[in-house]
């Protein structure tokens, strides 16, 4: 028995200390997985070409793997489907960390207290962007604080068929006025194949979209200007698209983008209202079209009282939100998407930063883009410059203009009567 105490005190020092050691060894090997656990953060983004999704895959990957304590999960929508699934997210309590926005969903964000101001984020680098972005006319500016980082900027233009215009006899650079653009589309118009241009119903974002360049260019902020001082001016514009409906494809009731592209690939359509991502969409499907010897871009026409031409422009980029829980690592991503680099190799409108080159651009996505580029940038150099100006609830009103302007384009309401129902009906939902 006393053996036994003698064993036993010499051992429990012995026993304790392997004890104590072996706790220290878990416990430094709790920490070290602890500390090697990736922050996990989302990522969605919104779109309708191939070509986007595929960019944006390839520049996670690579945030992923150059950036090992944080990974990104990529989740991409419809940009029909985008404000839902963000709302979605936020009413659970667990909105994205990072998100695509557009001119509407950026400012039904903010005013919904939904975004987390970027300017600390950044630093420094926001004045990269171009003066015209960060002014409190864009739509990213709000009380003097940035709440999104632009990715790309878009112009809103027309985009013509050089072959089509020759052949009708007809000098690009004579489309100045809505007579002048509505004389274009007739000439060109050779039914049943060949229509001078479209304006598609097919889906209500897409529809206020072409809108969007031809409101601002007839001196209106947007769809929702019912200003009594515009009113001539927008009841003129409804009258021009009723005009133009006899040089419309009447399939185009029912177009998406998708059939947009496909229908002047074709040479069903000579020219219409796009943006400059249209070069991005239209080059897997026809790049032979893409050239200055087959497409021109033109400035937008406007009514005889106006003196210039306008050229629209918006931004799409990225937002925070406030409740995210991983803000530093969201910062990161934001910061490491809007860097030169990856902002020269998106393939579709133009670089947001003047740090971001012609030829930048044209060494990453390829030469053929480059008279594209310059004809945008010349766009942008020699007419007036105008934001898009946001509205809101976006997705409400879109329907109620698309709706409207179908009546218009099948002739059962006059431009004064779709006037008269848009301006009753939208300005109800703006009060409400």
């Amino acid at each position: 028995m006393r053996r036994y105490r003698f064993m036993r005190s010499r051992c429990f020092p012995r026993t304790l200390a392997l004890l104590v050691l072996c706790l220290l060894v878990a416990s430094i090997g709790v920490t070290t997985v602890a500390s090697n656990k990736k922050v996990e953060i989302t990522y969605l983004s919104a779109g309708t070409a191939a070509v986007e999704q595929e960019q944006n895959e390839k520049w996670v990957a690579e945030f992923n793997r150059t950036n090992p304590d944080i990974h990104v999960n990529y989740e991409v929508v419809s940009w029909a489907d985008l404000p839902k699934k963000i709302m979605a997210y936020a009413a659970a309590g667990e909105p994205p960390d990072v998100a695509w926005y557009g001119t509407n969903q950026i400012n039904d964000w903010y005013h919904m207290g939904l975004l987390e101001p970027l300017d600390e984020w950044l630093g420094e680098s926001k004045y990269e962007y171009f003066p015209f972005i960060l002014s409190e006319d864009s739509n990213i500016v709000y009380d003097g604080k940035l709440y999104g980082a632009p990715f790309t900027l878009c112009g809103l233009a027309l985009v013509a068929r050089i072959d089509h215009l020759k052949e009708a006899g007809i000098d690009p650079q004579s489309i100045k006025t809505w007579d002048d653009f509505i004389d274009a589309c007739q000439k060109t118009t050779k039914k049943p194949d060949q229509y001078g241009t479209l304006f598609s119903l097919g889906e209500t974002r897409l529809t206020s979209h072409q809108a969007a360049g031809f409101w601002p260019a007839n001196g209106l902020r947007n769809i929702v200007d019912f200003r009594d001082e515009v009113k001539d001016n927008y009841i003129e514009l409804l009258r021009v698209l009723q005009d133009l409906v006899d040089y419309m494809p009447e399939a185009q009731m029912s177009w998406v983008h998708k059939d947009n592209i496909a229908a002047y690939a074709t040479g069903t359509v000579s020219l219409f209202s796009t943006g400059s991502y249209f070069q991005g969409d239209l080059k897997p499907v026809a790049p032979e079209i893409m050239s200055p010897e087959k497409s021109i871009v033109l400035p937008m026409p406007h009514g005889e009282d106006a003196s210039e031409s306008v050229t629209t422009t918006y931004t799409v980029g990225y937002v925070m939100f406030k409740d995210s829980k991983h803000k530093k690592e969201a910062a990161e991503f934001i910061r490491f998407m809007t860097q030169p680099k990856v902002l020269a190799e998106w393939p579709m409108n133009l670089a947001p930063k003047s740090n971001v080159s012609l030829e930048d651009r044209v060494q990453a996505i390829g030469e053929e883009a480059r008279w594209w580029q310059e004809a945008w940038l010349d766009l942008l150099e020699n007419t007036k410059v105008v934001g898009l100006t946001p509205y809101s609830p976006s997705e409400e009103i879109e329907k109620i203009f698309s709706d409207e302007l179908i009546k218009l384009f099948r002739k059962e309401v006059t431009p004064e009567q779709a006037y008269d129902s848009l301006r009753a009906k939208i300005t109800k939902i703006i009060i409400e």
